[in-house]
């Protein structure tokens, strides 16, 4: 239902913001900067007898090798 009503009123919504960072600027509220956010999407493999704890990495062996999968790599 948010979504939605953040999609029909986009243009409204991006100028009332514009607005309000304008005036906590002004109020020496905020510090205006450009803010870049990643949404990325990976797949993991994380299941729960895999799962250290707490404490339980730092005591862990460093035999282990981790391999990161192509994000741009077509799965078979």
């Amino acid at each position: 239902m948010i979504a939605r009503f953040r999609v029909r009123h986009q243009e409204a919504l991006a100028d009332l913001f514009g607005q309000v960072l304008g005036l906590c600027a002004e109020a020496g509220l905020v510090a205006v900067a450009v803010l870049a956010v990643d949404g990325s999407k990976f797949e993991a493999s994380a299941s729960n007898h895999r799962v250290m704890r707490e404490g339980a990495a730092s005591a862990a062996p460093r035999s282990h090798t981790y391999r990161r999968r192509d994000p741009r790599a077509r799965s078979t």
